[in-house]
């Protein structure tokens, strides 16, 4: 739960953002898209991260999807996995 409330104000952030520095609605509109279809294809939702090339390895730590992914990843099978083999 707190994964994904954290990841929804990373979102809302970037919307601020985009919002402030591009004045006209439609075009902030137009823009987003264009700036969140890669950051989510760096943050390992459709790509392995292991096979995104090296010149585009730096934009994978401006994803808010990628941290938000990886935690929660490691909540349901990491944590899951050590818990289930404690018994």
């Amino acid at each position: 739960m707190i994964i994904g409330i954290c990841t929804f104000f990373a979102g809302i952030s970037y919307g601020w953002f985009f919002a402030i520095i591009v004045p006209n609605p439609a075009m902030t509109m137009s823009l987003v898209p264009l700036v969140m279809l890669p950051l989510m294809l760096m943050g390992g939702f459709y790509v392995n991260q292991g096979n995104i090339p090296y010149f585009f390895y730096e934009i994978k730590y401006l994803s808010m999807f990628k941290y938000g992914y990886q935690a929660a990843i490691e909540v349901d099978f990491i944590i899951n996995i050590n818990f289930c083999n404690k018994f």
